[in-house]
Parts: structure tokens; sequence; C-alpha cells
């Protein structure tokens, strides 16, 4: 009998087939005890159908629409386990991607957050080009990666980005650096957000090369809802960590914030700083 030390949070919005995708492959290729959370966020009556016919997770229903910030608090809110993943429902695991992932956490005390490589990302982690692979080819893929990079790791420092589509970290880091900021609504930079108070916070984001994640990307969101929550969202960032912004000084916004490169970066005080919304959900155990 194992102890089970990690949560795995899958966000659900619509998308079923993808969804099913998604846990076809976690049940099929993840051996590393896990526990099971599903957050439906606000889907349609389909999607509701099918999931409340699965068993052995834990179900939080969204009455509305909330996003993945709020859906991650509620990821933490709602799991006791010290490790947490949370999973977008248009992925497909590959086998190993678990273990690599929380043994990279439990490597380093200053591991932080870790993220595997990909094929659908705006960092380094994506190795392959959104390829049109069945299911075979996606694992086959996976295994390739996993022989060739074994359990090698990179820091990623260029405003600590690993990406929000499969995001592994410690639970006390929420202790340190505060929750995911639901002022970002819907989605699009909180993951940023989160990475660079952890940073700050002396925890390092990193990069499990020889775990894959297959993304398919969009699944959830059109491409023009993602585009113009990430235009909203890069100046909340902003506001947020530009101390020029803080102090009225600067009216504008860059097209790209260079972060703690920037000699105007925000003081430590201004980090936690976080919003949280009030969840109207239910929990059920199926």
């Amino acid at each position: 009998m194992f102890d089970i030390d990690v949560t795995i949070a899958v966000f659900i919005h619509n998308a079923l087939q993808f969804l099913k995708t998604t846990l076809y492959s976690v049940i099929k290729n993840t051996s590393y005890p896990y526990s099971l959370l599903l957050i439906d966020d606000a889907s349609d009556q389909v999607t509701k159908n099918y999931i409340r016919s699965l068993r052995g997770a834990t179900l939080i229903t969204n009455e509305h629409q909330m996003g993945f910030p709020h859906n991650a608090n509620l990821a933490i809110d709602h799991s006791i386990t010290p490790y947490i993943v949370l999973l977008n429902s248009d992925t497909y695991v590959t086998k190993g991607w678990l273990s690599l992932l929380i043994n990279c956490l439990k490597d380093d005390i200053t591991h932080g957050i870790a993220g595997p490589s990909t094929s659908f990302a705006w960092s380094e982690q994506r190795i392959v080009d959104r390829p049109d692979w069945t299911y075979d080819e996606i694992e086959s893929f996976g295994s390739q990666t996993q022989k060739t990079y074994g359990r090698q790791t990179q820091y990623l420092d260029r405003l600590h980005s690993v990406c929000g589509f499969c995001y592994a970290f410690k639970r006390w880091l929420v202790e340190d650096i505060g929750y995911f900021d639901e002022s970002y609504g819907l989605g699009q930079c909180e993951e940023i957000d989160f990475n660079t108070r952890a940073a700050k916070a002396g925890y390092k984001c990193v990069w499990v090369c020889g775990a894959y994640v297959h993304h398919f990307g969009g699944k959830s969101f059109p491409q023009s809802c993602a585009t113009r929550l990430l235009q909203r969202n890069k100046r909340i960032y902003q506001d947020k960590f530009c101390s020029l912004k803080i102090i009225n000084s600067r009216s504008d916004y860059c097209f790209h914030c260079h972060g703690e490169d920037c000699q105007h970066f925000t003081r430590p005080q201004n980090l936690k700083h976080t919003i949280r919304k009030k969840p109207v959900h239910k929990v059920v155990n199926l």
C-alpha cells in the first residue's frame, strides 16, 4: 500500500472528447499513486453527464465559469496532499510523467514548481510543434523523450515561466507566497505571476525535460478569446509588478515585460498581494 502524496486536479470546460483522452491517458500511464480531483468549470450538460458517470474521484462543480486561477485555488483548498498537479483537460500524459515531476520537486528543497516537455507552450518546454499524432505515436515520442533526457532538468529563469497546462508544485509554496491571483479572470499570465512570486521567495521553476505531456492546446477556449485575455492580463501583470505603474509615473505598457531584468521591477512587499473570489460550487465524491 502506497501513501498518496500528490493530487492531480483536472480543469474541465466542455471539449468532452479531449477530456476523455486526458483521463484515458492518466489512468493508463500513471503508475505513481495519486488522488484525482475533477473541477467542472460550468461545462455543458453533455460534459456534466459524462463527468458524473465517473468513479474514484472528487468532483467540484462551479455554478459559473470561474477560470484557471480560481480553479487552482480550489485545488489547493480541497486537497490535502503535499504536492499538487494542475492538468488541462486537453492533454495526453505519457508513462513516467508524474514520477519524474514529483521526484524533481523532492530532489531539492528549492524546487518549488515543475513542468514537463510538451508540444504546445510558449516557453522552452515545447520540444515539438503540435504534431497530429495518434495515441500510439504520442506514447512512442514520450518514451523516446524519457530515454533521451532521463532525469535531466533545466531552470526556466526568463520570467520564471513554467507553463500552466501541466503544473506541479509544492503545497507549502502557498504559505510563503500566497494563492493564485484571481484578478486574471478566466486565465492567461496567472502562472507567470505565481512563478515570479515563487522565484522571488527563493524557489526555482524547473523544466523536467524527460517527462512528456502532449498538449493539444486551446480546446476549451477559441484562439480569439485566448488572445484577448492575454492582452488584458499582460496589463494586469504590469500594473502589479511594474513599480512605475504602481506609483503612477508611467501610463503606457511594455509589449513584453522584462521582469527582474528591469530596474523598475516591483518591490518585495507587493508580491503577496492577490485577489480571491467567493466560491460558488458543490463538492461530491464520485
